[in-house]
Formats: C-alpha cells, sequence, structure tokens
C-alpha cells in the first residue's frame, strides 16, 4: 500500500487535480474488496461464538477438584484439534474468497466495471488525442486492462507472481508502467503525444464536462466554440499549475499541501480569470458555483 500511496503522490505532481477524481476509477473494484471482507468478517464471527461455546468446558476441567492427568489430557485433544479444525476451516474460507477475486470470471467483471468508469472519469478522451470512435473504444479497453493488471499485481494474494518486498513490487511498478507505455505508443503512434497532454491537463477536460452538465440545466449551454477556446485557455493555466507544483513538492511540500493548493480561492480565482474571456456573465457564474462547490467537497 505504501507503493501505492507513493505511486498516487507521483501521479498528483503531473496531472494536478487528478487525486481528487481517481476514487471514481476504482469504486467498482473497492466496493467488490468491501463485500468480500464482510464475508469474510461474518465468517469470523461465527467462528468466535463457536470457539467461546467450548470455554466454560475448559473452565470446568481446570477448577475441578481432583483431576487425573491422563483425563484431562483426553479432554483437552479434543479441544484442541477442533480448535485446530475451526482455524484450518477459516483459513480455507479465506483462500476460497481470494480464489473467487482472482478467478477469470472475476476479473472480467472487474475490468468491464473499470472499462465503464474509465468512459465518465476521462471525458472527451477521443476529441483531445485526435481518434475516431473506434480508436476511442480501444485505447479505452486497454487503459481497463493497465488497471486491471496492475491492480492483480499488487493485491497480494501470495500467489507465485505476486511481488512480496517493497522494493519487488517497485521494481514490477516501474516494469510494467515500462510495458504498459510501449503498449500505448504502439496504439496512439503519432497520437502518444497528445495522449500525454490530455493527462497532463485532465482536471480541465473533467472541469468542461462537468461545467456543461451545469450550464446546460441553467439554460445557457457551452457553444462548441466556446468549450475549444475554453479547453484551450484553461489547459495553459492547468500545465503552469503543474509546473508550480512540482516544484513545490521538489522543496519539500507534502501532499496534503498539493491538494489544498488546488482548491484555493486563489486557484480558483486564477481559473475565472482565464474563463473570463470566453463565458458570458450568467455563464461565469455557474462556473464560478461549480468550483466553489467542488472546493466545498460537495
Amino acid at each position: 500500500m505504501k507503493v501505492l500511496a507513493a505511486v498516487l503522490f507521483l501521479a498528483m505532481m503531473a496531472v494536478g487535480g487528478y487525486a481528487i477524481h481517481l476514487s471514481q476509477q476504482v469504486a467498482a473494484a473497492t466496493q467488490q474488496v468491501a463485500d468480500l471482507q464482510a464475508q469474510l468478517q461474518e465468517r469470523e464471527a461465527a467462528l468466535s461464538v463457536e470457539t467461546a461455546t467450548r470455554v466454560p468446558e475448559v473452565k470446568e476441567v481446570a477448577q475441578a477438584p481432583v483431576v487425573d492427568a491422563r483425563a484431562a489430557s483426553a479432554t483437552a485433544e479434543p479441544i484442541s484439534a477442533q480448535s485446530q479444525a475451526a482455524s484450518d476451516e477459516g483459513e480455507t474460507f479465506v483462500s476460497m474468497l481470494m480464489a473467487q477475486q482472482s478467478s477469470p470470471e472475476a476479473r472480467a467483471r472487474l475490468r468491464a466495471s473499470m472499462r465503464a468508469s474509465l468512459a465518465t472519469t476521462l471525458p472527451d478522451i477521443g476529441e483531445a488525442v485526435g481518434l475516431s470512435l473506434e480508436e476511442e473504444s480501444r485505447l479505452l479497453d486497454l487503459l481497463a486492462k493497465h488497471q486491471d493488471f496492475t491492480g492483480l499485481m499488487f493485491s497480494g494474494d501470495g500467489s507465485s507472481n505476486t511481488p512480496a518486498t517493497r522494493a519487488e513490487r517497485a521494481a514490477a511498478y516501474e516494469e510494467r508502467q515500462r510495458t504498459q507505455d510501449a503498449e500505448l505508443r504502439a496504439m496512439l503512434g503519432s497520437n502518444y503525444e497528445r495522449y500525454k497532454d490530455y493527462r497532463e491537463t485532465l482536471p480541465v477536460w473533467r472541469q468542461r464536462s462537468d461545467l456543461r452538465a451545469v450550464l446546460d440545466a441553467a439554460g445557457v449551454p457551452l457553444t462548441d466554440a466556446q468549450g475549444r477556446s475554453l479547453i484551450a485557455a484553461l489547459s495553459v493555466e492547468q500545465r503552469s499549475f503543474n509546473q508550480q507544483t512540482r516544484a513545490a513538492a521538489s522543496q519539500g511540500e507534502t501532499f496534503p499541501q498539493v491538494l489544498l493548493a488546488q482548491i484555493s480561492p486563489e486557484r480558483r480565482q486564477r481559473l475565472l480569470n482565464v474563463a473570463a474571456a470566453y463565458l458570458n456573465p450568467q455563464q461565469l457564474d455557474g462556473y464560478k458555483g461549480m468550483l466553489e462547490r467542488a472546493a466545498a467537497g460537495k
């Protein structure tokens, strides 16, 4: 988990506000793990009750005024065997759950959930990278595959393919990153650099997507020309902000401080100043309200 936390920190330096939305990408996986944990807790509770009902039997033997050593031994052995059987049964149940989690069917369901989530958390990726609908679909399939493989690699399932130590996990992650990057380059060709820039400026693409929904509801929708101009201008601002946060991190600024900088009043005002050149007053008010709600976590 510490390796993943470090990876998330580095990712935040690269894409600014990406971490705020990261939970959406893994919501399906998180829910599935929570369900399995609940099942395990229920089983552990049942085992605890079963063990507790046997404790008085042990106490009665211990409190007997005269105890024959051989009789006590004969009584204790079945209890020990029963406890061991219960422990073995619990381990078997955990192994069964882990096997279910890593089965081809479960992985397929999880990957489908990741694919659906990516379509939401990576808005307008086809427009940004210059892809046809078919090319965009293939890219999302590949990204879901990458997420699933990385999650399986670091799930700690105890298989021979799971890196054991922190150093091994870090090395495995770096190697997998190189492999995934090569796959993306092969798929995207000359559009690879546009994809990298999209990931760098992803927060503003998400903002534009959210703003469209807000303004549509308010009856003052963005025009296509406004949307293109807004993305271009806000992307310049995002790249500048990313450079500042990377510099701050190199000087020892902590991860929480970087997150706070992204939703600070000063940061919001910079975005509004840029957008003011392309939005009418009513649209700008809608953008301001959206930023304030995001900063408040609403």
